[in-house]
């Protein structure tokens, strides 16, 4: 079923499975680490390892051109989906996991912690436009200074990262964020 809504997401972007990604970086990998993720809040879709489906895109970011083969396990939330109800279940479970003083951010919501993150969940929910933005708001309202630990949490709860077709609206242009740095395999790198 994973793989069903895997290659709809694909498909629906226009975009094969199989297609070829690139990011630029500073220099030469050979493997990719979440220990190098923003802490400046800079990553306009929250923390991961951001790709493009066109190599000129990628030198924007850097000189060394890694070309990169998507190999999935997780789903890949694509723009548009509606946030489900199983989602809120799941945003409230990685926070409870990976944030270790979660009780401090949710008493912002209600003086009972847990009572504050059910609010928290309800309100993002009701206020996201899809599943990105939901989960875009999940890493603001409690992961903001732990990129790292929102990447893993993601990939941890299936999540292996999010698909941006027509990336600010350039066409032809599209962006993934990955979490799941085990899907990310590295074909070559071009200097």
């Amino acid at each position: 079923m994973r793989h069903i809504r895997l290659f709809e997401s694909f498909k629906e972007a226009d975009l094969s499975i199989d297609q070829t990604f690139y990011t630029g970086r500073t220099r030469e990998l050979t493997e990719f680490s979440l220990d190098y993720l923003h802490k400046d809040n800079n990553d306009e879709h929250g923390p991961g390892i951001y790709l493009t489906n066109e190599q000129s895109d990628a030198k924007g970011y850097g000189t060394f051109i890694h070309v990169v083969k998507l190999n999935p396990t997780g789903e890949i939330i694509k723009r548009g989906e509606p946030v489900k109800r199983s989602d809120l279940t799941l945003a409230k479970n990685m926070i409870k996991k990976f944030v270790s003083d979660w009780q401090m951010e949710a008493n912002n919501y209600h003086e009972n912690a847990a009572r504050g993150l059910d609010e928290f969940a309800i309100s993002v929910s009701s206020s996201a436009e899809d599943r990105i933005d939901f989960f875009e708001y999940v890493w603001a309202g409690f992961f903001k200074n732990e990129p790292k630990q929102f990447a893993l949490a993601m990939a941890a709860s299936g999540i292996d990262g999010i698909i941006l077709a027509g990336y600010n609206k350039m066409e032809g242009i599209t962006h993934v964020v990955a979490y799941n740095v085990d899907m990310l395999e590295i074909q070559e790198v071009i200097k």
